[in-house]
Protein backbone atom coordinates (compact mmCIF):
# COMPACT_ATOMS: atom_id res chain seq x y z
CA UNK A 1 0.00 0.00 0.00
CA UNK A 2 1.04 3.25 -0.87
CA UNK A 3 0.43 6.96 -1.00
CA UNK A 4 0.56 9.82 -3.06
CA UNK A 5 2.17 13.33 -2.65
CA UNK A 6 2.82 16.13 -5.24
CA UNK A 7 4.84 19.19 -4.46
CA UNK A 8 3.97 21.73 -7.08
CA UNK A 9 4.29 25.47 -6.56
CA UNK A 10 1.45 26.66 -4.61
CA UNK A 11 -0.15 23.28 -5.21
CA UNK A 12 0.84 20.75 -2.97
CA UNK A 13 -1.36 17.58 -2.97
CA UNK A 14 -2.02 14.19 -1.39
CA UNK A 15 -4.10 11.15 -1.41
CA UNK A 16 -4.33 8.55 1.62
CA UNK A 17 -4.07 5.70 0.16
CA UNK A 18 -2.85 4.25 -3.74
CA UNK A 19 -3.77 0.30 -4.19
CA UNK A 20 -3.59 -1.92 -6.78
CA UNK A 21 -7.07 -2.75 -8.24
CA UNK A 22 -7.86 -4.34 -11.74
CA UNK A 23 -4.17 -3.95 -12.67
CA UNK A 24 -3.99 -0.69 -12.33
CA UNK A 25 -3.63 1.97 -9.43
CA UNK A 26 -6.94 2.92 -7.64
CA UNK A 27 -6.38 6.23 -5.24
CA UNK A 28 -8.36 6.26 -2.09
CA UNK A 29 -9.52 8.92 0.27
CA UNK A 30 -10.56 8.37 3.54
CA UNK A 31 -12.74 11.40 4.75
CA UNK A 32 -14.36 11.56 8.08
CA UNK A 33 -16.66 13.94 7.95
CA UNK A 34 -19.89 13.63 6.45
CA UNK A 35 -18.85 16.77 3.83
CA UNK A 36 -15.64 17.57 2.14
CA UNK A 37 -13.73 18.53 -0.32
CA UNK A 38 -11.80 16.14 -2.55
CA UNK A 39 -9.45 18.41 -4.27
CA UNK A 40 -6.95 16.39 -3.75
CA UNK A 41 -8.21 13.04 -4.90
CA UNK A 42 -9.75 15.27 -8.43
CA UNK A 43 -6.38 16.37 -8.91
CA UNK A 44 -5.39 12.73 -8.92
CA UNK A 45 -7.62 11.58 -11.79
CA UNK A 46 -6.87 14.72 -13.43
CA UNK A 47 -3.40 13.52 -13.58
CA UNK A 48 -3.02 9.81 -13.76
CA UNK A 49 -6.42 8.88 -14.89
CA UNK A 50 -7.07 5.67 -12.88
CA UNK A 51 -9.67 3.47 -13.87
CA UNK A 52 -11.62 3.58 -10.55
CA UNK A 53 -10.85 6.03 -7.91
CA UNK A 54 -12.57 5.24 -4.21
CA UNK A 55 -13.27 7.30 -1.35
CA UNK A 56 -14.33 6.06 2.25
CA UNK A 57 -16.83 8.27 4.36
CA UNK A 58 -19.66 8.01 6.90
CA UNK A 59 -22.34 7.85 4.08
CA UNK A 60 -24.18 5.44 2.24
CA UNK A 61 -22.99 3.55 -1.08
CA UNK A 62 -23.00 5.76 -4.35
CA UNK A 63 -21.26 6.42 -7.27
CA UNK A 64 -20.31 10.01 -8.85
CA UNK A 65 -17.99 10.92 -11.29
CA UNK A 66 -16.29 7.56 -11.38
CA UNK A 67 -15.29 7.84 -7.84
CA UNK A 68 -16.81 4.96 -5.79
CA UNK A 69 -18.22 6.56 -2.24
CA UNK A 70 -18.15 3.21 0.07
CA UNK A 71 -19.08 3.79 3.39
CA UNK A 72 -16.40 3.47 5.98
CA UNK A 73 -17.30 0.05 7.70
CA UNK A 74 -16.91 -1.51 4.35
CA UNK A 75 -13.06 -0.78 3.86
CA UNK A 76 -12.23 -4.53 4.61
CA UNK A 77 -14.43 -5.70 1.59
CA UNK A 78 -11.99 -4.08 -1.14
CA UNK A 79 -9.12 -6.24 0.47
CA UNK A 80 -10.99 -9.11 0.81
CA UNK A 81 -8.83 -12.11 -1.25
CA UNK A 82 -5.69 -10.35 -1.53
Amino acid sequence: MYYWHREAKFSNAEIDYVVESEGSAAPIEVKSGLKGRMRNLQLFIDEKAPEISYCFTRNQFKVREGIRFLPLYSISALFKGR
